[in-house]
């Protein structure tokens, strides 16, 4: 026979295949073929394992540069099946519906603890983290009674699982008093979701929004600067990790609250006859 010892011991090696040689009346078999790879993988392969699936379904080899000049004509007309995207008009539309009335507004008066709390997000981005420049942020809840911290977290991101836990966490600590709370906050999505809401409606939290264009939360932004001022410096703004800089400022809170209960009371004292 006129075969070359070369391509008889490469038929040895790969006699599980039937060898043969691809030709244009094989092409529209091997599209056939490749397309229903991505229809049951649904992903985008490298050429080699496309091959692997084409040679295993017709039983012949298949030339490695058929394989990529045919999925490459593939490739480009693939439609995946995706579930229908939400236009930026129902996105704005939904938020807008989540949107809670300012009921604060500029009234900061408070006459005991827990009537009026604010919340926000500050960014500890002054302070470096292994000589690199710090990427977290405190999720914090304010008592503008006397100044305390209620709740904080911190995380990489601003999002409503961090809002919902730190509101979780007011809750907690607030559980013995009756009256509404009402918390401010800003009318970003991490406030104005469904999961907040659903905590909202099933707790005594009343979420004040403040006003488009409003300078919202004037005493939580200001107790926000005087939070990392105080911090930077009794710790400095050069922490080895992560882990040291969360520790140092959940200690920090802790006697930032005993201060500010410290001197409120001696306040009370003061206006007592």
């Amino acid at each position: 026979m006129p075969v070359t010892r070369q391509a008889y011991h490469k038929w040895i090696k790969n006699n599980k295949i039937r060898k043969s040689r691809v030709n244009s009346k094989n092409d529209n078999q091997i599209i056939l073929t490749i397309n229903e790879f991505y229809s049951k993988f649904e992903i985008i392969a490298g050429v080699q394992s496309i091959k692997t699936y084409v040679e295993e379904k017709l039983g012949f080899s298949v030339g490695i540069h058929k394989i990529r000049k045919l999925n490459t004509s593939i490739v480009g007309k693939i439609k995946w099946k995706t579930s229908k995207k939400t236009s930026r008009d129902d996105k704005s539309d939904r938020h807008e519906k989540l949107i809670r009335p300012d009921y604060i507004k500029n009234d900061y008066s408070v006459t005991n603890r827990f009537q009026k709390l604010g919340i926000d997000g500050t960014w500890f981005n002054e302070c470096f983290i292994n000589n690199e420049k710090c990427q977290l942020m405190f999720e914090m809840v304010y008592d503008w009674y006397d100044g305390t911290v209620i709740a904080h977290r911190p995380d990489f991101t601003q999002n409503k699982y961090l809002v919902s836990e730190v509101l979780l966490d007011v809750i907690s600590k607030t559980r013995k008093h009756e009256q509404v709370i009402y918390i401010q906050t800003d009318r970003g999505r991490a406030n104005a979701s469904e999961l907040v809401k659903l905590i909202e409606d099933n707790s005594s939290l009343k979420l004040s929004m403040s006003n488009l264009g409003f300078n919202h939360n004037a005493p939580t932004e200001s107790l926000n600067g005087w939070i990392k001022e105080k911090f930077y410096l009794t710790y400095g703004k050069k922490f080895k990790s992560y882990d040291e800089l969360i520790k140092k400022f959940n200690k920090f809170i802790i006697n930032w609250n005993n201060l500010k209960t410290y001197v409120n009371s001696k306040k009370l004292m003061a206006v007592q006859p």
